[in-house]
């Protein structure tokens, strides 16, 4: 049984097919050859139109097109859409479902039979109903979702992290979309991945960086015209979407034409954009993007140097000033190359995901969350006195829940104890702070147990208790969010 991945973007999407006879995957071209189909619906006379044809007829019908449906379906607070040609509101799932059913003739017109399972790339942390609306979207489009994972968890596994010979390894994931970018820090080991950051930023990604080189163009137009067309919201659709054109075409050559017929006023537009001047307009959102990786490096504890693998997923990603800041970065860590490009990291990692689940069987008994494994963000330390030296229980990444018990006693003729629970940074293992003290008595004589459990919420608890009857002489209870 086939089963194919998509990555459910905000510009737009891609699809991947494993195709069960051959075990191969490959990423599918629409029907005019493209293998990114932008997330567009548009309603025209009594005709609905997806994907490209959307978008090139947007700035002759605007109100009518919809060129982010992702972003519709994933707010919680658009329920219906107003069509102006239908005189009537829709739902989004019904607006969005035009989409999926579009991938799903595309699936079939490019393999010639219908493939309906699929499991879905979607950004991190989506609530039930958001989850519920996405499926019920998918579903009236003609697509059965197996399974829903998250974006930075489908690249790791486009790049086979999730297998069980993986070697310990410290990986940053960036995902620089059209709406945002996101930055993940995973520790990967065996097979498993451990989340330990997670930040994500709109002031770097693929919509700014071309609203930034239209505002240039606009303005370059302007001066050479006397003509301003910044206000003119038909000329700016166009200009934009040239401008993205050029950026893709900087990301391979040195310089790229932007050239529109008639962009404002019956007058032409023609214009050369080197990436040099293109970096210099995008040198602002590059500025927020590394302070944003150093303080989730630094939130994690994690210095540049301990990076060992560096993940890049998005369309964005494939710019040169994307590779070379990073690479400026963490010189020391690997860039693995794919057999594919960057914008279809995503859906590759969907399709193994649905792979692996046909191959376990589990593909209707399929988690619709990613496979993460919750861990301990720092290492759990006691001390038998303040000050004094303490002793690692629990290290980093330890998987979440856990619980672990430790004998002790008292020093002869002593009947009161101190203990204290400390926490250490990854990087700073020297530097472990206090998070709680237990103080206790024990008058008879007798083994004590430390009790040390760590909730999967991340909640922690210390427990002294008497060996012979289990009363509990102390306790201790650290909440998540001071942990």
């Amino acid at each position: 049984m086939s089963i194919v991945g998509i990555d459910f973007g905000s510009h737009t999407a891609s699809v991947a097919i494993w195709y069960e006879e051959k075990n191969v995957v490959e990423v599918l071209a629409d029907d005019l050859g493209s293998r990114t189909i932008p997330t567009a619906v548009a309603f025209r006379g009594d005709e609905i139109i997806t994907g490209q044809a959307a978008i090139s007829q947007m700035h002759k019908n605007a109100n009518n097109t919809f060129d982010d449906v992702r972003s519709l379906l994933l707010s919680d607070s658009v329920a219906n859409i107003n069509v102006p040609l239908l005189d009537k509101d829709l739902t989004v799932q019904e607006v969005s479902s035009h989409f999926f059913r579009n991938i799903h003739n595309q699936i079939k017109q490019q393999v010639g039979k219908v493939v309906r399972d699929c499991v879905i790339s979607v950004p991190k942390s989506l609530d039930e109903d958001i989850r519920k609306r996405l499926v019920e979207s998918a579903q009236a489009g003609g697509m059965r979702v197996k399974a829903l994972i998250e974006d930075s968890v489908s690249a790791l596994m486009a790049h086979h992290l999730d297998e069980p010979s993986t070697a310990p390894t410290r990986t940053l994931v960036l995902d620089l979309g059209w709406s945002a970018t996101s930055l993940s820090l995973y520790n990967v080991s065996g097979g498993l991945l451990f989340p330990v950051g997670t930040t994500t930023l709109s002031e770097a990604s693929g919509c700014t960086f071309v609203n930034l080189v239209a505002a240039h163009c606009a303005k370059e137009f302007a001066r050479k015209h006397k003509i301003p067309c910044d206000d003119n919201k038909k000329s700016m659709m166009r200009l934009r979407r040239e401008c993205e054109n050029a950026m893709k075409s900087l990301s391979t050559g040195a310089e790229a034409t932007i050239d529109i017929d008639s962009l404002c006023e019956g007058v032409d537009y023609s214009s050369k954009l080197s990436r040099a001047r293109f970096e210099d307009l995008i040198t602002i959102p590059f500025m927020h993007l590394k302070n944003a990786i150093n303080a989730l490096l630094a939130q994690a504890g994690w210095s540049a140097d301990s990076v060992q693998q560096v993940l890049l997923s998005g369309g964005g990603s494939a710019i040169p000033k994307v590779i070379s800041t990073l690479k400026s970065m963490f010189p020391t860590a690997k860039f693995p190359v794919g057999r594919f490009e960057p914008s279809e990291t995503p859906c590759i990692g969907a399709c193994l995901h649905g792979k692996f689940l046909s191959q376990q069987g589990l593909i209707e008994s399929a988690p619709t969350a990613s496979p993460v494994a919750p861990i301990l963000t720092r290492g759990l330390r006691i001390a038998s006195a303040a000050g004094a030296d303490s002793v690692e229980v629990l290290p980093v990444n330890t998987v979440l829940p856990v619980r672990v018990e430790l004998n002790a006693a008292l020093p002869a003729g002593q009947t009161k104890g101190f203990v204290q629970l400390l926490a250490t940074a990854v990087e700073l293992a020297d530097a472990a702070t206090p998070l709680g003290d237990l103080v206790f008595e024990h008058a008879a004589e007798g083994e004590l147990r430390l009790v040390l459990a760590v909730s999967e919420l991340g909640e922690i608890s210390l427990e002294v208790v008497q060996s012979a009857d289990q009363t509990v002489l102390a306790n201790l209870t650290v909440p998540a969010a001071e942990a």
